[in-house]
């Protein structure tokens, strides 16, 4: 039987996680990318991840490779590198038959996509051809005020500052619902989602701090459903401390229960520590309680390089993961089999399980941990 898998691509300090339901249409989500070109560099020893797409996602009839769903968590280079140059944008009607790019059927983003460049919201070149895609296939719905063809689908997490999201309300989702249509495509019986930021300005929130990217991340609760099993996915952007604190008020804990938690920023220290005026830091006991809703053997993932001199990663931040987990069910990107291989798990109606290869080939027939035991990091 074949199971739902998650895995989580070793990209130094950037994310891309990768998804493929076992519905029957065999569902793909990429949440992040982070595609440095000497990844593609045969000569480079830096893991290949467009070439891990390439051969774990489907192709069409004419041979071209497809992710069902993209869902851009923020606007920082280190989570959109790589759309310029791997993924096809403009009207699907003009896609060449031989086009090596990556089409995405439905783009998922936060309605931040609205928002022009400045001092707070600084945005290089991937995330400015993201932010035309969106804009593009906002205005083709807009125009028409219907559901667009597969390569032209748009969702919109949370409402615009303005009227641009005023009738469209069939591609906008607000922050608090869920969501269980992927591609435009029904999957009560296989996943939901709750969206759970990001969230609106808050009444004590300063203007400059709720303009930075890192507190427009889209974050997100993945309820997948496996036999009698609900697995659950907890997926936070760079969330800072601050972000938590306010969530930590609005929902209830069970939102923020997980098997899988993809660690905020790169385990930053800044995600569960708040730093005082005199430099120093304080642990955030409502930011921690949020991120320690850990269900029995659950794992905590850290896309993340070496911890060292440069951070994030925090030694601090590490810490903290281990006395919620366990040392053993704390891992990090470039730290597992050093790097060479992403971090995978199959998603069971027993829960999780580490995914082991078998051999070294970048997909092959893979063996599986029992659920919840123990298995180092690297």
């Amino acid at each position: 039987m074949s199971y739902t898998k998650i895995a989580f691509l070793p990209v130094d300090n950037g994310n891309m996680t990768f998804i493929k339901l076992n519905d029957v249409n065999e569902t793909t989500i990429l949440y992040d990318m982070y595609i440095r070109e000497k990844a593609t560099d045969p000569n480079d020893k830096t893991y290949d991840v467009l070439q891990y797409l390439k051969d774990n996602l489907k192709t069409d009839s004419k041979g071209r490779h497809f992710v069902d769903v993209f869902i851009l968590s923020h606007h920082d280079d280190d989570h959109i590198r790589g759309f310029e140059n791997y993924f096809y944008t403009g009207d699907i009607k003009d896609i060449s038959d031989k086009c090596e790019k990556i089409y995405i059927k439905e783009i998922w983003g936060s309605s931040r996509f609205f928002k022009k460049a400045n001092i707070f919201h600084t945005l290089q070149s991937n995330a400015k051809v993201f932010n035309t895609e969106m804009r593009r296939r906002y205005e083709l719905h807009k125009k028409y005020d219907a559901i667009q063809e597969e390569g032209n689908r748009i969702i919109i997490l949370g409402k615009s500052d303005d009227d641009k999201t005023d009738h469209v309300e069939n591609i906008v989702y607000e922050i608090g619902d869920s969501i269980h249509f992927l591609n435009n495509r029904n999957l009560s019986s296989k996943i939901d989602i709750n969206i759970l930021g990001p969230i609106e300005q808050q009444k004590d929130e300063i203007d400059d701090l709720y303009k930075r990217k890192n507190r427009g991340s889209v974050i997100l609760q993945l309820n997948i459903e496996q036999d009698s099993y609900i697995n659950q996915i907890l997926l936070t952007g760079d969330a800072g401390a601050d972000v938590l604190q306010y969530m930590y008020n609005i929902y209830h804990l069970s939102k923020f229960k997980y098997d899988i938690l993809l660690a905020p920023h790169h385990c930053s220290k800044y995600s569960m520590f708040n730093k005082l005026s005199d430099g120093s830091c304080e642990i955030s006991e409502n930011a921690l309680e949020l991120l320690s809703q850990a269900k029995s053997g659950a794992k905590i993932i850290a896309s993340c390089r070496e911890f060292g001199k440069d951070t994030p990663p925090h030694k601090e931040a590490k810490k903290e993961y281990e006395n919620i987990v366990g040392e053993s069910n704390f891992f990090y990107t470039l730290g597992y089999k050093k790097g060479s291989e992403p971090i995978e798990f199959e998603l069971t109606g027993f829960g999780h399980k580490e995914i082991v290869k078998t051999t070294k080939a970048k997909i092959t027939t893979a063996s599986a941990i029992s659920v919840g035991e123990a298995r180092g990091h690297g």
